[in-house]
Order: C-alpha cells, then sequence, then structure tokens
C-alpha cells in the first residue's frame, strides 16, 4: 500500500470516518503524469485534473482574487494544489471547507504526496460522503457553520475539473449546485451593466412612485399574474373574461402577445438589464399598462415607455445599498430571480389575494419554453445558451447537467434548466412566506409549485371563483 496513502488516511479518519470505505488503491479511470514544469497532473477519465503546464501557478491564479480573513467553501478537492494556494491566501483569520464527493479523486490526491499538514490545519475542513443523504447532511453543517462563524455568506466556489468529475450518484446535490453556480453567475455577469443602468435610470427612479404607494391598494381582489409560458396557448382565449375580474399584470414577455390578442394588463413588469429586452416594449410603448421596474431595467424601456412607471428596489442588492434613503422610500422586493417571482411579490404587496399564476410552467413541457402565439418565439437550446452565455465556459461533459428533472403538475417527469429551477424555487420561498395568501397555479403544462395549488381547468377555477363570469 502507499505509504502516502497510508499516512494521510490516519491524518483525516478521526474528522472522517467514511474515509474507511475509501478505495486504497488508485482507479483505472485515473492517469498520474508529470506536468511540464515537473509537478505531477492527472486525468479523471478525459478530464484533466489541473493544469499540463504548470499546476502551482494555476492553482496560484485561481486563488489570486481571494482577500485575506475569507471564509470559503468549494466544491472540490482535485489533487489540492488549489487548495494550499486558497489556505495561503484566506490568512490566519480565514477559513476553507472543501467538498468531494468522488472517492477516486481523494485516493489519487492521499497516494500523490504528504498532506497531512491540512488535516491538521484548524482553518481547513474536508467534506465527503458515499450517500446522497449524508452528503447533504454534511454538507449542510459545515456550510452553515461556516456561515455562523463569519457572520455573512460564505464565498461559494467550484474547481472546474473537479466540478465536472462529481460522481452521478449525487443527482440532489448536483442540482442544488448548479442552481448556486447560477446565482453566482448573474451578478457577475450583469454587474457593471446594472450599475450602468442604475446611473442612466436615476432621475426617473427619483421622479417616479414606489412599490410602496401601491402598498395594499387591491387588498382581498384577486391578482392575475401572466408569464409567457407555453401553457399560456390553452388559456388565451379565456382571459378577456378572466383579466377584468382581476388585477391583471404580466411579465415583460407577455406583453406583446396579450396585447395583440386584445387584452389589457394593469401593470407590466421589467427587470431584465439588457438591450435585447427592450425587444418586448419597443410595438408597445404607447401601453395603458403601468410599469413596474427594478432600477437596474435597462434605460431604453424606462426612458421611452410613456406609461406610469412604479420603481421598486432589491433587498441586499448593490443598488440598494447605494441608495438606501431612497429604496426605504420608494419600497423594496425580497424576491430575487425571475420577473416573475418579482411579479407575484408585488402582487402580494398589494394585498391581492387569491393570486392566479398562468403560463408559469418553469419547465420545457413539449420541449418549449414560450408559448407558441409569442412572436419572438425562441428555441430551448437558445434559451439555455441564454442563460450561461458569457458566464464560464462549459465543456461538452458538463452540458449534461443544464438539464433537471422536476414533476410536473400532473405529476409527469419534465426537465428544467438551472435558471428556471432557480426561479421555481424562488416562487416556492414566496409562497411559504406568505402562507396566508391563497396562490392559484392555472392549467399549467410545467413544472408542480410547491405550496400552490394546481388548477386544471376552467371550470374547476369556477367553483372556487364562481363570480368571474368566465362561462
Amino acid at each position: 500500500m502507499n505509504p502516502f496513502f497510508l499516512k494521510n488516511f490516519e491524518a483525516f479518519k478521526t474528522a472522517l470516518p467514511t474515509l474507511s470505505r475509501l478505495p486504497q488503491t488508485v482507479s483505472s479511470s485515473i492517469e498520474l503524469f508529470p506536468s511540464r514544469s515537473g509537478i505531477t497532473t492527472g486525468r479523471y477519465k478525459e478530464i484533466l485534473l489541473h493544469s499540463a503546464y504548470h499546476p502551482l501557478k494555476e492553482a496560484s491564479a485561481f486563488a489570486s482574487k481571494i482577500s485575506s480573513g475569507s471564509h470559503i467553501g468549494i466544491y472540490g478537492f482535485g489533487l489540492g494544489y488549489h487548495i494550499e494556494a486558497l489556505l495561503e491566501k484566506i490568512g490566519p483569520e480565514g477559513e476553507l471547507i472543501a467538498i468531494e464527493l468522488n472517492p477516486d479523486l481523494l485516493t489519487a490526491a492521499f497516494g500523490l504526496r504528504d498532506l497531512t499538514h491540512l488535516a491538521h490545519d484548524s482553518r481547513f475542513q474536508l467534506v465527503t460522503a458515499d450517500s446522497e443523504p449524508s452528503a447533504a447532511e454534511h454538507i449542510s453543517h459545515a456550510m452553515g457553520r461556516l456561515e455562523q462563524e463569519s457572520g455573512q455568506a460564505p464565498i461559494v466556489l467550484f474547481h472546474p475539473s473537479s466540478y465536472e468529475c462529481l460522481p452521478p450518484e449525487f443527482p440532489n446535490i448536483l442540482q442544488a449546485f448548479e442552481v448556486l453556480r447560477l446565482e453566482r453567475k448573474v451578478p457577475a455577469l450583469f454587474g457593471d451593466l446594472e450599475k450602468q443602468n442604475a446611473k442612466i435610470n436615476q432621475g426617473t427612479i427619483v421622479k417616479s412612485q414606489g412599490i410602496r404607494q401601491l402598498k395594499n391598494s387591491f387588498l382581498k381582489r384577486p391578482g392575475l399574474l401572466i408569464s409567457a409560458g407555453p401553457s399560456l396557448d390553452g388559456l388565451l382565449h379565456f382571459l378577456p373574461a378572466l383579466a377584468p375580474f382581476c388585477v391583471a399584470s404580466c411579465v415583460d414577455t407577455a406583453l406583446p402577445i396579450l396585447e395583440s390578442a386584445g387584452i389589457q394588463p394593469q401593470f407590466v413588469f421589467s427587470v431584465d438589464p439588457q438591450e435585447e429586452s427592450f425587444s418586448h416594449f419597443e410595438n408597445h410603448l404607447a401601453s395603458q399598462a403601468c410599469l413596474i421596474f427594478q432600477p437596474t431595467a435597462h434605460p431604453k424601456i424606462i426612458q421611452h415607455y410613456q406609461g406610469k412607471k412604479y420603481v421598486v428596489f432589491k433587498e441586499g442588492h448593490r443598488t440598494t445599498r447605494d441608495h438606501e434613503t431612497l429604496a426605504v422610500e420608494k419600497g423594496m422586493t425580497q424576491a430575487g430571480g425571475s420577473v416573475s417571482c418579482l411579479a407575484l411579490d408585488c402582487l402580494i404587496q398589494m394585498g391581492c389575494d387569491p393570486i392566479l399564476l398562468v403560463g408559469q410552467d418553469c419547465a420545457f413541457p413539449g420541449g418549449r419554453v414560450y408559448g407558441r402565439k409569442d412572436p419572438k418565439e425562441i428555441d430551448e437550446a437558445t434559451v439555455i445558451s441564454r442563460e450561461t452565455s458569457g458566464g464560464e465556459l462549459q465543456s461538452t461533459r458538463a452540458r449534461r447537467y443544464e438539464k433537471i428533472e422536476v414533476t410536473g403538475c400532473q405529476g409527469q417527469n419534465l426537465f428544467t434548466s438551472p435558471a428556471l429551477f432557480s426561479y421555481l424555487r424562488t416562487l416556492e420561498q414566496i409562497a411559504e412566506a406568505h402562507p396566508s395568501v391563497t396562490i392559484l397555479n392555472l392549467s399549467s403544462q410545467g413544472a408542480a409549485i410547491e405550496r400552490t395549488t394546481s388548477i386544471g381547468s376552467i371550470n374547476e377555477l369556477m367553483t372556487l371563483l364562481p363570480d368571474c363570469g368566465i362561462l
């Protein structure tokens, strides 16, 4: 048996009892070989674990933006080079938790060199497990402790090559990691653009009323939130009768669909900082709908939209922190993620109850993302590409994780993307935070939304809202 393996195993085994089931010989799936600098690197199957040229320089670059005192949770131990680089950067006051669920990688790392200094470093903790329930428990405990000790959310990192080696026996943890990666990616991707937009929009933000002025203005009135998912197709011809009975609102992508069908919403919501979001408004700038927007929405929308405008700040966002007094005056939302999440939270603030969701599929029923009535319909592949564009490049192997399986409203299995899965979970969190508000998901073909009631037909809706006069 490799002497390094025994030494490392003995050093870590007290804190990690599951190491007793670690393979004691390097898997045939792993190839270890010298890099051009002479430092050993390796491949797991076809995945290069560290640089084939200079693993230590690569590790140093990986840790270069980390500041002293940082508290970090990272998925991926690899062969340990980047772990040592991170520990050097965080200094004596920092803390590092590394999660590694691939036993073959740990065996290779333990057998390669002496890592006992990591086991004896009070700033470092290794988390591993051989089953998903055990892994979830250990990860949750470790990250929760890290947050409590630091007093703030820890930095979350992913070692790209190690992450690609995450075993398929951990599908739910993989889904959670994918959502985390997405949520980290969006602020990094749009941070400068959002800052620029907020600066341009400043004059309109100051002059506009805020969501606070609408608080409880529609107390106990039914709210109607219309999104542009595929299930909108089957309900479009019912909406002219339903919308006047409700406080009708829609997300930006649904506005052209509704107005082309002669349906006038009272409110339309805009969040996206990208210029392409203006395409949903360019032929509807004179709409009678009131625009509810976040300060970081694209300025072409804010400047050219002719209807009444209300601004809403996002709690915890950099723009909100920079304009705290104004944010309190105008009103805030806790809802992140998609425009649908913002819209649902705002309708709740307005006092609407019940709230009917239309076209809120959060999945790809029939392989589609948008309703067929959408004049700018795009396919699933384009949406996935848009969700991940500008972020870290993904290899062909990593793309197998882009689809996440969820349960549909009819109990069927559906696929969704990390972005839509994140929005789904946010909608569920909003519903959980407001248990007294009834939320009805009307004739959805998509994902089941926990803590909401799925309504399968207009007839079923009529039993709950007999006065709406649809039939």
